[in-house]
């Protein structure tokens, strides 16, 4: 029986595989800000996402990017004690029929070395186009600059 479990879930694998269209993801190289003596990598919000989908199933993706340079009078995560947030809204390219599920990681981060470094980075207020992601610090913490990456997956049925 585990055998046979085996070769469906081995079938299953390769029908899936040339029955999906690729998800083609953009690998340009990121544009650098070089107004500061210190190049910042930072990207365009215009950034493609990338996306797969199928009849069923849709999975997209892509980066966001935050911080002083960009945002120097909304930024707050670089100065002040306690507890300090920033949200900012992430748009779908294509919206959802049902509610998706979304992922978020932390993929850079640019602090104060005299301090600790303390994050959270996490998606709230989900919906079918969009979420908001909120970056938190609290205490002492100087967060100048914060790169995410986010996935979101859900039916289409």
């Amino acid at each position: 029986m585990k055998k046979i479990a085996g070769i469906l879930s081995l079938l299953l694998c390769l029908a899936t595989f040339f029955m999906t269209p690729s998800a083609l993801a953009d690998v340009s190289p990121v544009p650098v800000i070089t107004s500061s003596p210190v190049s910042v990598p930072v990207l365009d919000e215009n950034d493609p996402i990338w996306k797969l989908s199928s009849p069923t199933f849709t999975s997209q993706g892509g980066t966001v990017y935050h911080g002083h340079v960009i945002n120097p009078k909304l930024w707050n995560l670089q100065t002040g004690t306690g507890l300090r947030q920033f949200v900012t809204h992430v748009y779908f390219e294509e919206p959802y029929q049902n509610l998706p599920t979304v992922t978020v990681s932390l993929t850079g981060l640019n602090t104060d070395k005299l301090f600790n470094q303390r994050i959270v980075v996490k998606p709230i207020n989900i919906t079918l186009t969009g979420f908001d992601l909120e970056f938190t610090t609290w205490a002492d913490s100087r967060v100048y600059s914060v790169w995410s990456n986010w996935t979101a997956f859900g039916n289409n049925a």
